[in-house]
């Protein structure tokens, strides 16, 4: 009976943890050993989890989509990248990533290239933004068309 008391309560703290923001199964399995639930506690509490609809990891994978790209403008490869550390499906991550407006998307890398102001024409200027808007995650075929329209 003991056990049961603890169980309830592990799952009261990660009802909360999942209530707060989006979370992921790697997130909450991290939580869980950060807590100190036992091991045999974990797959019930997942469970209880997915039926209370606390943790859903294709609303995750899109929440997550829309606030690395509208907020921190990241680009679709660095968004993959770091839904992959978190061990989404591909298919989510797919998914979630064609939510994306392909216009909002070309906007956001003009954005970020006016933003960084640099001088086209000078081309380790030119070499230093095409590894950072890497950096941020853009295709690269993308960037150079958009290098090249306002190099014109």
């Amino acid at each position: 009976m003991a056990e049961d008391k603890s169980l309830k309560e592990y799952l009261i703290k990660l009802q909360r943890y999942c209530a707060y923001q989006e979370r992921c199964y790697q997130e909450v399995r991290e939580k869980l050993n950060l807590i100190g639930a036992p091991f045999q506690f974990h797959q019930e509490i997942i469970s209880r989890l997915e039926e209370e609809n606390y943790l859903n990891e294709e609303r995750f994978a899109e929440m997550f989509v829309r606030g690395k790209f509208r907020i921190k403008h990241w680009g679709k490869i660095k968004i993959k990248q770091a839904l992959l550390a978190k061990n989404i499906n591909n298919e989510l991550i797919y998914k979630a990533l064609n939510e994306i407006n392909e216009l909002e998307y070309e906007q956001t890398l003009e954005k970020t290239i006016r933003k960084r102001n640099a001088n086209l024409k000078d081309f380790s200027e030119r070499d230093k933004l095409f590894k950072y808007l890497l950096s941020r995650g853009f295709e690269s075929h993308l960037i150079l068309s958009k290098l090249n329209n306002n190099q014109a």
